[in-house]
């Protein structure tokens, strides 16, 4: 939807980045956002691996900028 959305505003290298970025770490952000809804909603428990594929993708987008 963020990639659309950027596109429709004519910004199409932040969009292509966007759509880029979604398609390299979907596991992982899809493991991120199963991880913030169970928190917060389920007793759910993950592991390690969780854990750290987790933290790769998060210091991968924040250190990338810095």
């Amino acid at each position: 939807m963020l990639s659309k959305a950027l596109e429709e505003l004519g910004k199409l290298e932040l969009s292509r980045q966007v759509s880029a970025f979604a398609e390299m770490y979907r596991d992982g952000l899809r493991l991120l956002e199963d991880a913030y809804a169970g928190s917060r909603y389920l007793a759910k428990t993950y592991d390690k691996e969780d854990a750290v594929r987790s933290i790769e993708v998060v210091e991968r987008d924040v250190f990338s900028q810095i």
